[in-house]
């Protein structure tokens, strides 16, 4: 009897290690990228990051990669990637299908922190994607005063993030209908804080712009270019009468301020917000080309003579393309109009808000960029971008 109760607590005991074990493979294990920044450091986007990683385990209903673990992923890059990637960079489901593959799990988080001082907000969001379908689960977010402990937000994201996934014996259409009922709540309370952030701004009153935009007054200009051009190109409108309101524009690319790198990388959605957060908007085609030529119309901001050295742009030696980098907005001294509006020939493309074909979501994108050909930086120059694009080149300005 002693010898059967002994063998009982025995197999007792292995079947509770291979319960245990069984319980644990079914945790299902996330990465996390570290979050995109805008207005913080790469430092605190790791520290932040990290904490909402901490946060997620303590949940014990996920296995969550070491950043370190996936670093490794991105250290692979020219395997993996086929091009050159921090993991702040990461912003797109692309990418995070791409980790999840390197990393041999179902989903990754991406996301992004947002820190506007003169907005006096901070914003943390957190995308899950699903590695097999490239699927987005869900997008969730959480947002305070500018003041606010990033750790603390990232903390409150995380538990959004838990309470989000499916609970045992639930339905994927109550989780649906769960998640919809907290986005609406979240979306009145922005909505709610941003009425009161632009309740604060200065509107403009005709005549008159905020400070560091510069103003554009209404009138007819020739929008395009004349199809007998040796410049002209296929998709350029051709030369025709356009009448424009009068607007304001941003004097530079954004963050608009003289000697500050351009914000790049954008998807156009990330500047249609980013404008729309300071009372502002993206410029329309129209407008960003009746800017662009200046009051006289001219093919370049600074004229109608091609100068390689005024602008930041790629130049020609001989029939080799030599690319350029990325400068400070404002340092090329005459690549500046006669509004005063520095940068819209090179340095980086800069999205409109009009589509460039509405049947695939692809917009507009301007100015050319300090690797683009002197040619392609002309005023009239246009090209397509795919919403979610997001390219070291690629930047915005605002319009009001």
């Amino acid at each position: 009897m002693r010898k059967q109760l002994v063998l009982i607590s025995l197999l007792t005991g292995i079947m509770g290690v291979f319960s245990a074990g069984f319980a644990a493979a079914k945790i299902p294990t996330i990465a996390v990228v570290d979050f995109g920044i805008s207005g913080v450091s790469a430092d605190v986007s790791r520290q932040v990051t990290q904490k909402f990683r901490d946060e997620l385990l303590k949940s014990k209903l996920f296995n969550v990669p070491s950043r370190d673990e996936t670093e490794k992923a991105f250290a692979k890059r020219d395997l993996v990637y086929k091009m050159k990637l921090e993991q702040i960079e990461c912003q797109n489901v692309s990418c995070a299908v791409k980790v999840g593959v390197a990393l041999k799990v179902h989903q990754t988080i991406i996301g992004r922190i947002v820190k506007d001082e003169k907005q006096k907000t901070s914003l943390i969001w957190a995308k899950l994607v699903n590695v097999q379908s490239s699927d987005v689960v869900f997008v969730a977010s959480v947002e305070d005063s500018a003041a606010a402990d990033l750790n603390e937000l990232a903390i409150k994201l995380a538990k959004k993030v838990v309470n989000w996934m499916p609970k045992p014996g639930e339905t994927e259409e109550q989780v649906k209908k769960r998640r919809l009922a907290q986005q609406k709540q979240d979306e009145a309370e922005k909505t709610r804080q941003r009425e009161e952030r632009l309740k604060k701004l200065t509107y403009r009153k005709p005549g008159t712009c905020p400070a560091g935009m510069i103003i554009i007054p209404a009138g007819e200009f020739v929008m395009g270019s004349a199809s007998g051009d040796a410049d002209h190109r296929q998709d350029e409108a051709k030369n025709k009468k356009v009448m424009v309101g009068e607007f304001c524009v941003d004097k530079y690319e954004y963050p608009n301020k003289k000697g500050a790198v351009p914000f790049r990388q954008a998807e156009w959605f990330a500047g249609k917000e980013e404008c729309k957060a300071q009372g502002k908007r993206l410029c329309t085609e129209a407008e960003w080309e009746k800017a662009c030529k200046g009051t006289k119309g001219f093919e370049y901001p600074y004229g109608n003579k091609l100068d390689q050295q005024k602008c930041n742009t790629g130049h020609k030696e001989g029939d080799k393309l030599v690319k350029g980098r990325v400068a400070k907005t404002g340092s090329y001294k005459d690549c500046v109009n006669d509004y005063g509006v520095y940068d819209m020939s090179g340095n980086v493309w800069e999205w409109v808000a009009d589509y460039y074909n509405p049947d695939n979501r692809s917009f507009v994108l301007r100015g050319g960029s300090y690797s683009s050909s002197p040619l392609a930086t002309r005023c009239a120059m246009r090209r397509e971008g795919i919403a979610f694009m997001r390219r070291k080149d690629i930047g915005f300005r605002c319009c009001k």
